[in-house]
């Protein structure tokens, strides 16, 4: 619905005890707007409550019950009280105009009654009930959205995080038995690749969209950064092969504050990046220094960034020569750094390739 529909679908209440004056405000809107009119407080009240109008041009001066009272009742009740009310006056005292703006008044429109003013006031305020009320359906929406992202985030965590424990708890006991082939072994890499990337993803989907909003709680804990990143290689390792990509390490033993699975994503992320980005008999070197409180991990591969996407490699959907990238890799590893604390930066150019280097902070 267009602004213009809106507006020729608003419906205003005058209420005046004259005659003349309704006659006056009437024909200078009715070809615009859908008019009532009321002759008295009591009358206005009815049809208030019988179809609440969009505004209302309201008589101070009227008998029995006057335009204040109209008002103060009309603003008391929680189903009238966002009507904007206009005044129509002829009083001119600063002490009434300060009575009418305290009753709740949006407006004043003084006697003599000039019809230029009305048309102008009242397209003014209708402008702002339409927009106040679209404002008011967006934050709705969102509020919606945002319900319905916590139900989704609730049936991902319980029905489908659930099956994958014990899938990956099997695939570790396959590993750990002496018994079982080389192919066996290598299924079961499999099994537990496919299900620690099942998860990376269910718990990307879930907690970028609390990164993205601040409401990600982090629970820190004192991780093994080396065990970390070789659980990952480990995970990487049939990819790393069919890719004839050589894996080159110089790790050493440092704890880090964090959380585990956000490290596992975050580094499974740029190192599957990096191999996916070098040429077949190409290195992937990865190492670990500490810096003062920072542990530094570099991940380089010998592919420069595209100089077209450089300067936005962390940003959301970036993503470069992959058929069925989401751009949600790098993006994500920094909203991982950065919610633990730390930091990422790109250094990339034709004669060394391409190196990404993550801070997190040490115990």
């Amino acid at each position: 619905m267009t602004n213009s529909d809106t507006l020729n679908q608003a419906k205003i209440l005058v209420v005046d005890d004259v005659p003349e004056n309704l006659h006056i405000v009437v024909e200078s809107l009715k070809n615009f707007y859908k008019i009532a009119i009321a002759r008295s407080g009591e009358k206005a009240l009815q049809l208030v409550n019988t179809a609440a109008p969009d505004l209302i041009l309201l008589d101070i001066m009227m008998p029995n019950m006057g335009g204040y009272e109209v008002c103060h009742t009309l603003k008391a009740d929680p189903k009238t009280s966002n009507i904007p009310i206009i005044f129509l006056t002829a009083l001119t005292d600063e002490a009434s105009e300060l009575q009418g703006f305290a009753e709740g008044a949006a407006d004043y429109i003084r006697k003599p009654i000039s019809i230029p003013v009305v048309q102008a006031r009242v397209r003014t305020h209708l402008d702002l009930v339409f927009a106040r009320r679209r404002l008011t359906k967006q934050v709705k929406m969102l509020e919606d959205a945002a319900k319905l992202r916590d139900d989704v985030d609730r049936i991902m965590r319980h029905d489908l995080k659930g099956p994958l424990t014990p899938l990956l708890a099997y695939s570790d006991l396959m590993l750990m038995d002496k018994s079982i082939t080389p192919s066996l072994k290598d299924l079961a890499k499999e099994i537990r690749t496919s299900g620690y990337n099942m998860l990376n993803m269910i718990n990307s989907s879930l907690d970028l969209y609390k990164m993205e909003t601040n409401r990600y709680q982090l629970q820190p804990q004192s991780i093994d950064l080396q065990a970390n990143i070789a659980r990952v290689l480990d995970s990487l390792n049939v990819l790393a092969k069919r890719s004839q990509v050589q894996i080159k390490t110089q790790l050493q033993q440092i704890m880090i504050m964090g959380e585990e699975m956000l490290c596992i994503s975050l580094f499974t992320n740029l190192i599957k990046n990096a191999i996916e980005a070098t040429a077949p008999n190409g290195t992937v070197s990865i190492s670990i220094e500490k810096a003062a409180n920072l542990a530094k991990i570099s991940i380089a591969n010998p592919t420069p960034v595209p100089e077209a996407i450089r300067a936005t490699f962390f940003h959301k959907y970036t993503t470069s020569g992959k058929k069925t990238g989401t751009g949600l890799g790098t993006y994500s590893a920094k909203l991982m750094a950065h919610t633990m604390k730390g930091d990422i930066i790109l250094q990339t150019n034709a004669e060394v390739g391409t190196c990404v280097i993550v801070s997190l902070p040490t115990n």
